[in-house]
């Protein structure tokens, strides 16, 4: 640098040695940039590296598949087509098949062929490939069932299917060549039995082959599992209720809780067989018991399965409250998703049918109602019962006595002779007492047993329309008692008490049913109409305006939404109201009531047409 300083040549060599030294450094620089941009690089690399190890292990760890490997056959098949992998994917098949028959909430586990994991990518300068480590992974850290066997052929051209889960032996299957899709078919029902019982005791229920899932069950109560005694304990409920009765059903399923308290399905069916029994507190207890352990359940895993538990237990707690809205939209939500797989696979429509009905909704509940075919006996008895709500809904009580007839003569087929469910007596009972009919309704209501709450609600209603009031009110307060949760009884004491003019009274009960559930439209509307008779217009069409929040096609609440309009002196509201209502599902008595306010000066809608 002093020589550059004074030499005034332009290319002096301190000049040259400077620019070279220089350029130098620049490279030296740059090199250092890439060497630490490479380091960076393998840094980088190597964190993808492990979290793609980690990601596997992870995946691996909640492998729960069952895996069927290539069996293992002499040549002379396998020359004739019948390859190891064909038996295979038979086995896979045939385990398919009886998931898809037993449509069970346990979680479908995936199946997989052993034979594909040939196919696998090389990891570079090790030798071992993808595929073999996450084998090895999920043998390991997963819980997979992995199927391996063998068919053998003796002299005389028998075969021997044998097979094994996790190294451990299934029962030898023998027979023809012809006879191997039978041999197959067994070895899947063990494979399944050992690895997924669940859906093994659905499996035999739905082909009704209850001798067997008895044996099967019984061996599971054996088991020192709790959560698999308890699932015994339900196959046991699930059998006994087809060959011995609800009653016998629901001791089984009191096991299941004792074994396992926390077993939700248990506590779901023995809340159903409750309510035939027509203990409707205890059922809605239970149920409520159910979705507690519902929600706080973490082994439900598969999570289409375990919403569906939810929303039918959500559904059940609507429907026992009168929230028929709230059912309705669950309800919708479950269509096509078999949660009474036994009765059949459109068994929601006729559900949502009896909820629409219970809205005063009636064609819409007969068109959910088409919408379910009654495939079995079960199924039958199912849409009779449903129509017979229809049917008294629309206060068609003809049509309640039809149907009700025919449930009853169903229900002779049942092992208890339908002793223990008295609802079909109770609704006849109702029907013929509002024909008129009395001595015959109070004969049949008296059959009816003392512990079964409808039933005592439904003998008050009788009493009041024989006119009896204090025989009435007896009954009432007793079915109010037995069923602190429920809305029906203060209900239906309500509309006994504005029957016969007690409008206080009526408003007490009603309130009553209101406290007990807000979104139940019946007691809001009732309540409006008992207010229109103490004069009291604008408060009744304040009830009238909630009532059509939870039932919105319900014709008598426009009508008397209107006659509160009236009243108000807001005439055209009130013509537009019964606009309305003539549009919707009326009555022989409502239509009357429509046409006196018109006073025939308007055309009506077609329902009235």
């Amino acid at each position: 640098m002093e020589a550059e300083a004074f030499d005034t040549a332009l290319d002096s060599p301190a000049r040259r040695l400077l620019i070279k030294q220089e350029r130098l450094v620049d490279a030296q620089l740059t090199g250092e940039r890439l060497s630490n941009a490479l380091k960076m690089l393998g840094g980088l690399a190597g964190l993808a590296a492990a979290a793609a190890l980690a990601l596997m292990a992870w995946t691996a760890s909640r492998a729960h598949g069952v895996v069927i490997e290539a069996f293992s056959v002499p040549p002379a098949l396998a020359q004739r087509g019948l390859t190891g992998e064909a038996v295979a994917r038979r086995l896979m098949d045939d385990i398919t098949a009886i998931s898809e028959q037993a449509r069970s909430a346990e979680e479908r586990r995936g199946l997989s062929g052993g034979f594909e994991e040939s196919l696998s990518i090389e990891i570079p300068e090790t030798g071992i490939s993808i595929g073999e480590v996450e084998k090895w992974l999920r043998s390991k850290l997963g819980h997979e069932t992995r199927i391996t066997g063998e068919v053998t052929a003796a002299p005389d051209g028998g075969l021997t299917l044998a097979s094994r889960t996790d190294s451990r032996g299934l029962p030898v299957q023998a027979g023809g060549e012809k006879q191997l899709a039978e041999m197959t078919m067994r070895a899947a029902e063990s494979i399944v039995e050992r690895s997924q019982p669940v859906t093994y005791g659905l499996y035999l229920f739905r082909a009704d082959r209850y001798d067997d899932l008895l044996a099967f069950a019984k061996r599971r109560t054996r088991s020192e599992s709790a959560r698999e005694r308890a699932n015994g304990y339900i196959d046991l409920g699930n059998v006994l209720s087809r060959t011995e009765g609800n009653l016998a059903a629901a001791a089984n399923f009191r096991l299941a809780i004792e074994a396992d308290p926390t077993a939700d399905i248990a506590y779901g069916n023995l809340s159903l067989r409750e309510l035939n029994f027509g203990h409707p507190q205890a059922a809605y207890d239970l149920r409520q018991q159910a979705l507690r352990f519902e929600e706080a359940s973490r082994d439900r895993n598969a999570k289409g399965a375990r919403k569906l538990g939810l929303d039918v237990s959500r559904a059940r707690i609507a429907e026992m409250t009168g929230d028929w809205s709230g059912a309705v939209a669950i309800l919708q939500g479950t269509v096509g998703k078999v949660f009474l797989g036994f009765i059949g696979p459109n068994n929601t429509n006729a559900t949502l049918a009896r909820a629409h009905a219970a809205m005063h909704d009636i064609r819409r509940a007969r068109a959910e109602l088409a919408l379910f075919d009654a495939e079995n006996p079960e199924a039958v008895k199912f849409k009779l019962f449903n129509t017979a709500w229809v049917a008294m809904s629309a206060e068609d009580w003809p049509g309640v006595i039809t149907n009700m007839d025919a449930l009853i003569e169903a229900m002779q087929s049942d092992p208890d002779r339908g002793e223990h469910r008295p609802q079909p007596r109770l609704s006849k009972a109702l029907a013929l007492a509002r024909l008129g009919r009395m001595d015959e309704a109070q004969t049949l209501i008296a059959t009816t047993p003392l512990d079964c709450q409808p039933c005592i609600g439904a003998r008050g209603t009788i009493a009041a329309l024989a006119g009896d009031p204090k025989t009435a009110d007896h009954w009432f307060s007793e079915a109010v008692r037995m069923a602190p949760s429920i809305p029906f009884a203060n209900t239906d004491w309500g509309q006994a008490l504005l029957a016969r003019g007690d409008t206080a009274g009526a408003i007490a009960r009603f309130s009553a049913a209101h406290r007990q559930s807000p979104r139940f439209a019946d007691p809001i509307e009732m309540w409006g109409e008992a207010l229109l008779r103490q004069g009291d217009a604008k408060a009744a069409l304040a009830k009238f305006r909630e009532a059509d929040k939870y039932a919105p096609n319900w014709g008598r609440n426009h009508l008397m939404w209107a006659e509160a309009l009236t009243k108000l002196g807001r005439a055209d509201e009130a013509k537009a109201q019964r606009f309305v209502a003539s549009r919707l599902d009326l009555t022989a008595n409502e239509l009357v009531l429509l046409v006196k306010a018109h006073g025939g000066d308007w055309t009506l809608g077609p329902s009235v047409g």
